[in-house]
């Protein structure tokens, strides 16, 4: 992307990550322009088929799973 290192406070990627062949330098590149203390919003229609964009997705939830259509899997762990 054309934009200088930690250029902004939030990255919004919406419905994109299911359809970048390369999720690890779309990520690299996100961590790139986001500032150190940003936010990431990361809204995706179905869980991701790449174990890093699901280990992010998961992480972004606070360890929540999901069942393969992207719905919010119930947790008894709070």
């Amino acid at each position: 992307m054309p934009f200088d290192d930690a250029s902004f406070d939030t990255v919004v990627c919406t419905f994109g990550l299911c359809a970048i062949p390369d999720i690890g330098s779309a990520l690299d590149e996100i961590a790139r322009v986001r500032r150190p203390s940003g936010r990431l919003i990361l809204v995706d229609h179905v869980a991701s088929s790449s174990r890093v964009a699901r280990d992010v997705e998961r992480a972004a939830r606070g360890g929540h799973r999901t069942d393969r259509r992207g719905a919010l899997l119930a947790s008894s762990a709070h």
